[in-house]
C-alpha cells in the first residue's frame, strides 16, 4: 500500500523542507574500501553554500560496492535554513547510493518532527533534493493540528 498523492505531495516535502530542484553532488567518498566495514560512522552533508544540510549517524556502515554504502542503525539529522536541527529519521537498515546519494530501505523507518511522527515499512530519500516517498503500512501522528493546518482548525 502506497502514501495517497495527494498526502505525499502536500506532507512530505513540507515534512523534509528541503529545496526541490534538480542537484546532482560530486559521488560521496566515505572512506571506506569494498567489502570492509566502520563502526560508529558519522558525517555531515553541507549544501552548496556551506551550511550543514544534514548529519548521518551510523552503527556500521559496509562498503558494499564501489557505488553503494549499506547501513546499520542509521539517524539521519536534517537541519532548517536557520542551522537548527528540523527533522530526524531512523532507518534499521539502508542503502546509500554514492553517487546519486539516494537512500533506500525495506525495513522499518521512523520520522519525526515537532509536530508530527510518521512510520513506514520502507522509504526511498534523495539527501540532495529532500524528496522522499514511505512505503507500506504508513502511519501519521499529527501532535499539533493548528500549527499543521496553518491556525484554521476547527474555523
Amino acid at each position: 500500500m502506497r502514501l495517497s498523492g495527494k498526502i505525499l505531495a502536500v506532507v512530505l516535502p513540507a515534512a523534509l523542507c528541503l529545496a526541490a530542484t534538480e542537484k546532482k553532488g560530486p559521488k560521496y567518498d566515505p572512506g571506506i574500501e569494498v567489502g570492509q566495514d566502520a563502526h560508529g560512522l558519522r558525517f555531515p552533508i553541507y549544501d552548496e553554500t556551506g551550511n550543514l544540510q544534514m548529519y548521518f549517524v551510523m552503527d556500521v556502515a559496509r562498503r558494499v560496492d564501489t557505488n553503494h554504502m549499506g547501513m546499520s542503525n542509521v539517524e539521519l539529522q536534517t537541519f532548517n535554513g536557520k542551522k537548527e536541527p528540523e527533522m530526524k529519521i531512523n532507518m534499521e537498515k539502508a542503502i546509500l547510493d554514492l553517487n546519486t546519494r539516494i537512500v533506500t530501505t525495506d525495513k522499518h523507518v521512523l520520522i519525526r518532527r515537532a509536530d508530527f511522527e510518521m512510520t513506514g515499512d520502507g522509504a526511498v530519500y534523495n539527501t540532495l533534493t529532500g524528496d522522499g516517498q514511505l512505503r507500506g503500512k504508513v502511519r501519521m501522528l499529527i501532535f499539533n493540528r493548528d500549527a499543521a493546518l496553518g491556525g484554521k482548525a476547527g474555523k
